[in-house]
């Protein structure tokens, strides 16, 4: 029996992601899970009834060693039974320093 070079070339190209019994495919799909975090989080506050909060446009936590955690129009949600507060978005910090009675932010 003879193969044509052409055609055997063409098989050992194809790539098999798997073991035997698997199907050839040209490119391994590689799936993110970046938003699998959010998901468990809200599912988790979800079971804990935590209740939204609208209108907060910036909320400041100032540290005991002078520095400031930034949140810029934060998703906020509460909840009400412990008093505790949930803040969700990319913080910056900011270094604080007291002048006079005044405060200087540095970005």
């Amino acid at each position: 029996m003879t193969m044509n070079p052409e055609k055997l070339a063409k098989l050992q190209s194809q790539v098999r992601i798997g073991g035997k019994g698997t199907s050839r495919r040209k490119v391994k799909k590689v799936h993110k899970s970046v938003g699998t975090d959010d998901k468990k989080l809200q599912s988790t506050l979800k079971k804990l009834n935590v209740q939204p909060i609208a209108g907060i446009e910036e909320v400041n936590m100032f540290k005991s060693d002078g520095t400031v955690i930034h949140f810029t129009a934060p998703k906020s949600m509460s909840f009400f039974v412990t008093a505790l507060l949930f803040f969700f978005n990319f913080p910056q910090i900011n270094l604080i320093l007291l002048r006079g009675g005044l405060f200087s932010i540095f970005v």
